[in-house]
């Protein structure tokens, strides 16, 4: 499941003056959650050690602070490295999402988030796996809840 490699990320991303640190920790964050979601795919909610939406929520936003730090890198040759490594882990992400075509997260975070104002990761859920049963059932209630006539907050 790991398929990146370890050694790629070990040369510093360079972000600034003490801020190296910080860059590599996201990138690690952002490695080790989709990895994460990519080993709990056959896995369902039985498991309760298994990260769920919130988690999900947490990559992404991950996924946005290492896109504001990679427009303050400071050369060329530090941005390629950047976005390389990132390049590497957003295609796991890829294979392992697909599309939200249901809106299913931008329902469960009740619209902070509406489609449009985020980036491409924003609009990407997990093809299945604990993350998608509970979404699915979170919507399952709301789509119950609205052709009873009731309204779920």
């Amino acid at each position: 499941m790991n398929r990146i490699s370890h050694d790629a990320e070990e040369p510093p991303i360079m972000t600034g003056a003490g801020s190296s640190v910080a860059m590599g920790q996201l990138v690690r964050g952002w490695r080790q959650h989709v990895e994460r979601f990519e080993r709990e795919l056959p896995k369902t909610l039985e498991d309760h050690t298994v990260w769920v939406t919130h988690d999900w929520v947490a990559a992404l936003y991950i996924r946005d602070a290492l896109f504001r730090a990679e427009s303050e890198l400071l050369t060329k040759e530090e941005r390629d490295h950047a976005e390389k490594v990132i390049a590497e882990i957003d295609d796991i992400f890829r294979e392992i999402s697909e599309p939200d075509v249901r809106g299913l997260l931008s329902r469960f975070l009740m619209d902070m988030h509406p489609r449009g104002t985020r980036e491409w990761w924003w609009g990407m859920i997990p093809k299945r796996g604990p993350v998608r049963e509970e979404l699915n059932g979170i919507i399952d209630v709301h789509e119950e809840a609205a052709s009873d006539g009731k309204e779920i907050r």
